[in-house]
């Protein structure tokens, strides 16, 4: 009877997808939702990183810099074109300083921990498929893959 229940539970073990496993499904089909061609996408490798809470706060204190690299340069745009007060310019610059700062103080407080608590899985992958013209091209993409299965295309 002991044997059946040890054979039972490695069975049930042995059905898991391993997390590697689960990965590689998920890109798969994300990347098969956005071919024009899905059934001709071959998967070609696969290179796996954690990917950290301190890592997104780097990624979020990036993308808040290019925004409000943006926002200055358009504001400066407008403020020749519609004579904006340089007032209002420079509350908006101290918004989005003070976003900047809260964010910076955010990556100190967890490197200070050393916070490395993985939260998915960054994935450089290459692959081929067709395009609309039928022609058979390789791609590569950065991914993250969250534990729940949610791919995200990193840019």
């Amino acid at each position: 009877m002991k044997w059946l229940w040890i054979v039972f539970v490695v069975g049930l073990a042995g059905c898991n997808r391993s997390s590697e496993e689960n990965v590689k499904a998920a890109i798969g089909d994300f990347t098969r939702q956005q071919l024009a061609d899905p059934t001709s996408y071959q998967p070609i490798s696969y290179t796996y990183r954690a990917y950290s809470r301190a890592d997104s706060l780097i990624r979020q204190q990036a993308a808040l810099e290019q925004l409000r690299n943006a926002k200055l340069d358009s504001g400066l745009a407008i403020s020749a074109q519609h004579a904006l007060r340089d007032d209002d310019i420079l509350a908006e610059q101290a918004r989005f300083s003070s976003e900047a700062a809260a964010l910076t103080q955010q990556m100190v407080e967890l490197s200070g921990f050393g916070d490395t608590a993985r939260i998915a899985t960054r994935v450089e992958h290459a692959f081929r498929a067709k395009n609309k013209a039928g022609v058979l091209l390789t791609s590569k993409s950065s991914l993250l893959v969250y534990p729940n299965g949610v791919v995200q295309v990193l840019e």
